[in-house]
């Protein structure tokens, strides 16, 4: 479904790809909306209103430039497409995961702040490449089934 010059769309393949935008979608808002819920725990183990001010804004702060970016590759032909399907949830699951590491971590100022800069950035950069790919992949199947149809 993904290749160029595909004249035709199953309805299973196409299927499976829009399961796969709906679960690209899901990890996306619900790893947004945890920091919410998480606040009162948050700022029980010491975090201050500025750093979680910072820990809210953070995942977000790269998307004004780096949508342009995966799409850039997204655009650059199957091969690229399947990179940034691999990379972009990937770098984001990282990103959680260093950030989480770095809360339990408070303890170990130097240790907890190195492993927080380096979730929020890698959350922050690969955010919109998971809503380019979920967003052009809908893109491509509905304009395939429409176009079989």
């Amino acid at each position: 479904l993904f290749e160029t010059g595909v004249k035709s769309c199953s309805s299973s393949n196409a299927c499976a790809t829009l399961a796969l935008i709906i679960a690209l979608g899901f990890g996306s808002h619900a790893g947004k909306e945890a920091i919410a819920a998480a606040q009162p725990a948050l700022e029980g183990m010491g975090l201050s209103p500025l750093e979680y001010a910072m820990l809210s804004v953070a995942p977000v702060a790269a998307g004004i430039v780096t949508p342009v970016l995966w799409g850039a590759l997204y655009d650059r032909g199957f091969q690229h497409r399947v990179r940034v399907l691999q990379l972009a949830p990937a770098g984001e699951f990282f990103g959680a995961l260093f950030i989480s590491a770095g809360l339990h971590k408070r303890g170990h100022k130097l240790l907890s702040n190195g492993l927080l800069l380096l979730g929020f950035l890698l959350t922050s950069l690969c955010k919109s490449g998971v809503h380019v790919a979920q967003v052009a992949t809908a893109a491509r199947v509905c304009g395939r089934l429409t176009a079989v149809a």
